[in-house]
């Protein structure tokens, strides 16, 4: 018993000293939890039951990476470039070391160095050669773990304003 998960081998093997079955938990399909079954071994051609052997299989939740949900920068047109900000990576079990890198925005933004062990602290930087116009730039910061959790995908917002004051409406009259 036991279903898809557990399987025996050879499923009948001889009775003979040293003889060698297999027991295997296959964890495929199946989520975080305690799973229960048991193996029987029987002899004869009656299948007598000899043994009954219970069976717990455990499967732990993978650790989960933590870390923000964006991250968002700002900056004027001509004025000072805006300083670097810490990206704070953690794991929700153990330690492990995680990756980062720029996947999206690699023309000005940078994130440095490329792995550490966590808890993480990465910099994160833009650049702000060569913008000229008003706008928003949206780019993304890719980070995996060695432990095996899932990788965590930081968006990043850049928001460059002109310096340039408009009046509206450009011309008044008076009577």
């Amino acid at each position: 018993a036991g279903g898809t998960w557990l399987s025996v081998a050879p499923p009948a093997a001889n009775s003979s000293p040293g003889s060698v079955v297999t027991i295997t938990a296959n964890p495929t399909g199946l989520t975080a939890g305690v799973y229960s079954g048991t193996v029987s071994l029987s002899y004869g051609s009656s299948g007598v039951t000899a043994t009954s052997i219970p069976v717990t299989f455990t499967i732990g939740a993978l650790p989960t990476l933590t870390g923000p949900s964006s991250m968002t920068f700002g900056y004027t047109l001509g004025g000072t470039p805006p300083s670097s900000q810490t990206l704070n990576i953690g794991t929700t079990s153990g330690s492990t070391t995680v990756s980062a890198s720029v996947t999206l925005g690699n023309s000005w933004l940078s994130v440095s160095p490329a792995s550490l062990p966590t808890p993480a602290g990465f910099t994160v930087s833009v650049n702000t050669n060569g913008l000229t116009t008003a706008q928003t730039l949206t780019g993304n910061i890719h980070v995996t773990a060695t432990n095996g959790a899932s990788p965590l995908d930081v968006p990043v917002t850049f928001n460059v304003s002109s310096n340039t004051l408009t009046v509206l409406p450009t011309s008044l009259t008076f009577n």
